[in-house]
């Protein structure tokens, strides 16, 4: 494993599937809003994605207002119950583990807001492996989030990593210059993950690509673009 790398990942689809909650917390607040329910596989698709986009496209509307109030009554959900209805993936605190004690800082970016991204990781007992949780919705792009991290830890050689299961997170890391690993486990589709320098399939394939991510190619390497 290169010295000191500095590896940031994302946290739906990622480290966690949170999809019950999610799930739930669209329908409530299309309920509320006096729209139909809408079945778990379309409402997956929205897991990554900011929740203002999910909502303009679910209310078929551009209204700054009605997109807010939907964004609203979701985040009500999923504070009061929506954020225990999640599970961390098999293997993803082992290899949390394995990183830390190699002294590698290690970060979170996601789209949920700061104080709902630590209340999982703690449900989890994971928050303490992390050296920051950046929440980015309306006012912090992923993108700014990943460019604070690394003025703050200073990289060399190329020693910084992006690790993510959406479009969104590779374009992130990408348009930082950061190298982007894609998940195969998380919500996105592979041809979502076609930016990224690699995709791996499982948390142990990611923690054996990290140790020497320079070395000969092998199947975990190939990029499925």
């Amino acid at each position: 494993m290169p010295d000191r790398a500095v590896i940031v990942f994302d946290l739906d689809g990622t480290l966690s599937d949170p999809s019950e909650g999610v799930i739930n917390a669209f329908n409530d607040a299309l309920k509320e809003l006096g729209r139909p329910e809408r079945p778990g596989p379309v409402l997956t698709r929205y897991i990554g994605p900011p929740l203002k986009v999910a909502f303009s496209e679910l209310l078929e509307t551009k209204d700054e207002a009605l997109v807010a109030e939907g964004v609203a009554l979701f985040r009500r959900y999923y504070r009061a119950a929506g954020f225990r209805e999640n599970r961390l993936y098999e293997g993803i605190e082992e290899l949390l583990k394995a990183l830390k004690e190699a002294g590698h800082p290690l970060y979170v970016v996601t789209i949920k807001i700061e104080e709902m991204a630590n209340r999982v990781l703690r449900i989890f007992g994971i928050a303490g492996y992390f050296e920051g949780i950046y929440g980015c919705d309306f006012h912090l792009p992923k993108a700014g989030a990943l460019k604070k991290i690394l003025e703050k830890e200073a990289p060399v050689n190329g020693n910084a990593f992006m690790v993510g299961d959406r479009e969104t997170d590779i374009a992130a890391g990408r348009q930082v210059g950061m190298r982007t690993i894609g998940v195969s486990w998380g919500f996105g589709p592979l041809s979502e993950l076609r930016g990224a320098e690699v995709v791996v399939r499982t948390p142990s394939e990611l923690l054996r690509y990290l140790e020497n991510p320079d070395g000969a190619p092998d199947p975990i390497r190939k990029n499925p673009g």
